[in-house]
């Protein structure tokens, strides 16, 4: 006979999203920030990951599916920020009013979801032209975009053996 341990860790709950409504802003030419508010038991800070997707409507087929958004986000001022291209919006061919469907805001070290919702209402700005059709997609679409204050303090010295 065996015997195994498995640790199973106990989370408090500490975050829950602060507001039925998220208002994005525009971070980019083509890129929007979506702030979602939380209500946190501790002063944390850290880092979580948090998902969501992204609908918006249509006069012919009703709902849209546009796009999946998430990664890792940092508490900052009570909000955890995650991005969405709007040319996705453009690429599924959707319009106002848009949402936020299945958010959830997980730990980092366990994947335990702390906060979660079915639907957030989320007000855009006016979109950018670049949300327009006719384009193709890349790897700023797909990973976001790329953090230009690392590569100088990350790069390589002169020779590498």
């Amino acid at each position: 006979m065996r015997t195994a341990e498995h640790l199973i860790p106990v989370l408090d709950a500490e975050l829950s999203l602060r507001a039925d409504t998220i208002s994005s802003k525009s971070v980019g030419a083509h890129r929007l920030a979506l702030p979602l508010s939380v209500n946190s038991a501790k002063a944390l800070a850290g880092h979580y990951h948090v998902y969501a997707e992204v609908w918006g409507s249509s006069s012919s087929r009703g709902a849209v599916p546009v796009a999946w958004v998430g990664g890792m986000s940092d508490l900052v001022n009570g909000a955890l920020d995650i991005g969405l291209d709007t040319r996705w919006i453009g690429k599924a061919g959707a319009v106002a009013p848009f949402e936020l469907r299945n958010v959830r805001v997980e730990d980092a070290d366990y994947f335990i979801t702390l906060a979660k919702a079915d639907r957030l209402a989320l007000n855009t700005p006016s979109l950018p032209k670049s949300a327009a059709r006719g384009f193709a997609i890349d790897n700023e679409m797909l990973i976001g975009p790329r953090p230009a204050s690392q590569f100088a303090s990350k790069g390589v010295g002169r020779k590498l053996l």
